[in-house]
């Protein structure tokens, strides 16, 4: 095999001048192929350069190399490009791989995506603190990992597509777990929803849709109800569900800025359902005056307990009533049948209540004066009609038709007494 001992060797043409393109060139230890003075220890500057190198053994194998690191291309002995990839090896071990598709592998020799990368993979900008990106083996979980902190888990998402925040578990119900900082007993899991825009009336401050891809079948929102400054963030909730048969969320509750509840439904508002027993040892609802705070402070006021007894502090009762709400005003007439026809019963309910009441029975009052019954519908949990009614009768206005029978009662008496009186008989 021939050698080039020279320190220096210029290809020449005919003339004796230097003629680059006949190949060689070296100069001061340097090669050169296409240029008289090579800058680097294979200077290549040529028309469409390229560097082949061909091994002729059956795995047609070609490496560049240097002492700890090498450039390896490969093909079959066919020169197949099914089997052909570039690899970059580091300390003997492959670290590097573009295969005959074009999917890159760091870690990986066969690669099964445009970029797999087996390990962690990190950004930062400094030395001293990076997010990593990596994969648990124990469970499948993919964690984003920030290296400044102890216990560095921020995010994560496991086998069963799960997002956790905080937290490396969650129930298998949820896909969606946010934990607080484990370090602080009051710090627990925390979620702002926050909108970029100016905030004003009706501006939508984050809202909370459920449904399918395309629609929402029900909607919690906050909005502002003023336009914000620094010494004021008036604000509302609003909770929507989609009718049976309609397409779009309506408003069913909304807390306004104040703290009142206001609700809206077609067939009822409120169902109040206690599992005890009816009595007075539980109530339905209990009412405040003068409180501090939605838990503070306050006396009460007014009692709705579970057997239906009502109470409150002065024992009164009132209707609006007022003149300029009212028309077509004419005296009341006569009670005096009705009240007596009525038939007053002892009786105890079926269920929830086993003491003796006195009152009236809805079915036979109806006999006498049917506009004191009034028919609600029963209907299930869910609202749905049952298809039976249950009746009730108005006391309020039976009150008012005794206290009309008592008033022709005391004209009768004091007819009576008048004619004792003429006739000396007192």
């Amino acid at each position: 095999m021939s050698k080039i001992q020279a320190n220096n060797f210029v290809n020449r043409d005919d003339t004796g001048a230097p003629d680059c393109s006949r190949g060689l060139t070296v100069s001061s230890g340097l090669l050169g192929i296409g240029v008289t003075n090579p800058q680097d220890a294979l200077h290549i500057a040529v028309p469409s350069a390229v560097l082949r190198l061909e091994d002729t053994d059956t795995n047609h194998i070609s490496t560049i190399q240097s002492t700890a690191a090498a450039l390896v291309l490969s093909a079959d002995a066919t020169n197949a490009v099914a089997s052909s990839y570039l690899g970059l090896s580091v300390d003997g071990s492959e670290r590097a791989r573009i295969d005959s598709s074009g999917n890159v592998g760091i870690g990986s020799t066969a690669p099964l995506t445009t970029l797999e990368c087996r390990g962690q993979f990190s950004i930062s900008n400094n030395a001293t603190s990076y997010w990593v990106l990596d994969r648990d083996d124990s469970d499948g979980r993919l964690k984003l990992l920030d290296s400044s902190t102890s216990t560095n888990e921020h995010l994560a998402v496991d086998s069963s597509g799960r997002l956790l925040v905080g937290t490396s578990t969650a129930s298998l119900s949820n896909k969606f777990a946010l934990q607080g900082d484990t370090s602080s007993a009051n710090n627990g899991g925390y979620m702002r929803l926050r909108t970029g825009n100016s905030i004003v009336s009706g501006t939508s401050l984050g809202s909370i849709g459920f449904g399918d891809a395309a629609n929402n079948g029900a909607l919690i929102e906050a909005k502002g109800d003023v336009s914000w400054s620094p010494f004021t963030k008036g604000s509302r909730i609003e909770f929507s569900t989609t009718a049976d048969g309609a397409s779009t969320p309506t408003e069913r509750m909304r807390i306004s800025n104040s703290g009142l509840h206001q609700m809206f439904g077609a067939t009822g508002v409120c169902y109040v359902r206690s599992a005890t027993g009816a009595g007075t040892a539980e109530r339905f609802f209990i009412g405040y005056h003068s409180a501090t705070g939605a838990t503070t402070g306050g006396t009460i006021s007014f009692n709705v307990y579970t057997n239906g007894n009502v109470q409150n502090t002065n024992n009164s009762y009132g209707a609006i009533s007022d003149i300029k709400l009212k028309e077509n005003i004419v005296d009341a007439n006569s009670q005096w049948d009705d009240l007596k026809a009525i038939q007053v019963r002892n009786y105890n309910f079926i269920e929830g209540q086993t003491h003796t009441q006195i009152g009236v029975v809805a079915q036979e009052i109806e006999t006498v004066s049917p506009g004191l019954v009034s028919e609600s519908p029963d209907r299930d949990e869910d609202g749905n009609d049952l298809g039976t009614v249950t009746k009730s009768v108005n006391y309020s206005v039976l009150y008012m038709k005794a206290v009309k029978a008592l008033q022709e009662a005391m004209e009768r008496i004091e007819t009576l007494e008048q004619r004792l009186s003429d006739a000396g008989i007192a």
